[in-house]
């Protein structure tokens, strides 16, 4: 019962930012978040949970430990089966399949002439997950639960790019997709993803709860950020809205 509170938990966080507002016009919520100048507020509560984080570790770094082992516990143990499944889905977070990934969407988004959709993707995905949470996790250097694991654990790379690369094409797809039930569709299954690939990242004993939550606090923060760019450029470059 944990684990699906986790899940849903996470869910319904990125949710209420990602998902449609039922309304006249059909505007997506973060749409509405942008009109109402509300973003900032949101990206900088997003950014001061991460910096929380941040202090947490470095002063009391045993207590945030042994409070993460304690729900790395009631997630592994519900789910003894979901090993496997995990491990493969595990690629589509980060690493060279994910690269692949963001390559092919901005590609596609070029294609059908989505610049600023593309430059927004392209660039958030690999600047954070090559670049900023590398650093990040250089600086800290916090060990990962399992010793035998390469590089270090604080913040997780997949919950950041998982977060950034899905979360962004989880906005987007309102633009490009007109038929509703198929949009709503696509949006489901692009939040699950990122609930569903941070989980994952704790059931393999890869990483704390807490790095998942830095990371996803951490891209969440980006998205709010440069939204308002990204809506800006979108005038710039006379694409519809």
């Amino acid at each position: 019962m944990q684990v699906f509170f986790y899940i849903n938990f996470y869910c319904n966080s990125i949710f209420l930012l990602f998902s449609p507002l039922y309304s006249n016009k059909y505007h997506f919520n973060i749409e509405v978040l942008y009109e109402k100048k509300s973003l900032n507020i949101l990206g900088s509560i997003a950014l001061a949970i991460f910096i929380v984080l941040v202090i947490l570790f470095l002063s009391i770094p045993q207590a945030l430990t042994n409070f993460d082992v304690t729900i790395m516990h009631h997630v592994r143990g519900g789910y003894p089966f979901g090993k496997h499944f995990f491990k493969h889905l595990d690629k589509i977070g980060n690493g060279h399949l994910y690269n692949w990934l963001v390559t092919i969407a901005a590609v596609l988004l070029i294609i059908i002439k989505r610049y600023v959709e593309a430059i927004w993707v392209f660039i958030s995905s690999m600047l954070l997950s090559l670049g900023a949470v590398n650093i990040l996790k250089n600086y800290f250097q916090r060990p990962r639960p399992k010793i035998h694991h390469k590089g270090f654990s604080f913040p997780s790379g997949h919950a950041t790019s998982s977060m950034i690369f899905y979360g962004i094409l989880a906005i987007i797809v309102f633009y490009i997709i007109k038929n509703q039930a198929v949009r709503f569709a696509v949006q489901v299954v692009l939040i699950a993803l990122i609930a569903v690939i941070g989980l994952s990242r704790v059931y393999l004993g890869v990483h704390y709860p807490s790095d998942i939550l830095a990371g996803y606090s951490l891209s969440l923060a980006w998205i709010l950020f440069t939204f308002p760019l990204f809506k800006k450029l979108q005038t710039v470059f006379h694409e519809p809205i």
